[in-house]
């Protein structure tokens, strides 16, 4: 009697195990084939420029952000800037220490170091220190890597990275004429960061933030691929890329003559306004020169 009340049982176990692992099947599959429209992705609706960026890579990185996966998405990063080479590197050199103790880091956002700028993303424990300098449809600041480099260069941090994240290479302008960060200083692309979130969806628990992320990515991507139709188009022909070098070469002038004449444009609106006759317009920059992204 006893031994087959025990094999009843047993029969039970294994059919509710079975009944169980079916459950846990179709719950992996409804959340693997949440489908996602080709054309839907709510983040063109908004005008993403690289402050809001930084901050969308600030909350993937913070392993305390409310996304809960802790260092998933840290951690991967950190495998990316391992296997980046150093941007004067001549013979494939990799930065030789990289900040861990992930569950400890705590990830600021257009972090103030005195006179020497603001810094896009700042990643920091007791381990180390890494520097993000964000360039998302952004230009080069004059010295601007030279400025943060001698600020990580100042840290007493056993580990030091500065990231230029950047689809196209950084400028001379921007390393000043003895560049401080040679050793810590590595170039991504927009193409390559991808590549860290996207490894770390893969293990994410919560849907919600698994398609955050995925249709982010698919934002990035987005913009990617029509800046490189764009160089395609360019390189097709000796005429196009003749002009697209014309063009770089009297941005200045534009920039500062499409600032000017918005100043008229507003100006003139607001003088045929009775409360605003006597109002003065003139334009104000955090730098003297008008054509750069500050005024």
């Amino acid at each position: 009697m006893e031994k087959q009340n025990t094999c009843v049982t047993m029969q039970n176990i294994s059919q509710q195990l079975n009944l169980l692992t079916k459950k846990i099947e179709k719950a992996k599959k409804f959340n693997k084939d949440v489908e996602i429209p080709l054309e839907f992705n709510p983040f063109t609706l908004f005008n993403l420029h690289e402050m809001s960026i930084s901050k969308i890579l600030a909350f993937l990185l913070n392993p305390k952000e409310s996304h809960a996966q802790g260092t998933l998405y840290l951690d991967a990063f950190i495998k990316l800037i391992k296997r980046t080479v150093l941007i004067f590197s001549h013979s494939q050199q990799k930065i030789k220490k990289v900040p861990e103790a992930l569950t400890n880091t705590f990830v600021y956002t257009e972090q103030s170091i005195n006179d020497l700028g603001r810094l896009d993303l700042l990643l920091r424990n007791k381990e180390g220190i890494i520097v993000i300098e964000n360039k998302f449809g952004a230009y080069d600041g004059n010295e601007q890597l030279e400025r943060y480099a001698q600020w990580l260069s100042k840290q007493n941090v056993p580990a030091l990275v500065l990231v230029y994240l950047n689809e196209r290479a950084p400028s001379t302008n921007t390393f000043g004429n003895n560049f401080t960060g040679k050793d810590f200083t590595v170039h991504i692309t927009y193409s390559e960061i991808i590549q860290a979130p996207d490894e770390a969806n893969d293990k994410v628990t919560q849907s919600g933030v698994k398609i955050f992320c995925k249709l982010f990515l698919k934002y990035l991507r987005g913009e990617n691929l029509m800046n490189q139709k764009l160089i395609n188009a360019i390189l097709e022909n000796e005429q196009s890329l003749k002009l697209a070098l014309q063009i770089e070469k009297c941005m200045p002038e534009l920039k500062t003559k499409i600032w000017q004449y918005f100043l008229n444009t507003l100006e003139t609106t607001l003088q045929n306004q009775e409360e605003f006759k006597n109002f003065s317009i003139k334009l104000e920059s955090y730098s003297e020169d008008p054509s750069t992204r500050y005024p």
